[in-house]
């Protein structure tokens, strides 16, 4: 390789990890607002708990539970 494609091949590298740091912060950044929004709609230490069922009289059932 000649001084003159290693002093290239230097600056597109050089480009190229510089693009990466800008995606590497962007990316972290997304990641961040992202892990807010789901701990602050409840997401904190794992899913949310199942709701607790319905009372009597409100549940659905389809054909299987109907004894057809």
């Amino acid at each position: 390789m000649s001084e003159c494609d290693r002093l290239r091949v230097e600056a597109a590298l050089e480009g190229f990890f510089e693009f990466a740091r800008s995606w590497e912060f962007e990316l972290a950044w997304k990641l961040c607002w992202l892990e807010k929004g789901l701990a602050d709609a409840g997401w904190r230490g794992g899913p949310p708990t199942l709701l607790p069922p319905p009372p009597l009289g409100c549940q659905r059932y389809g054909a299987d539970d109907a004894g057809a």
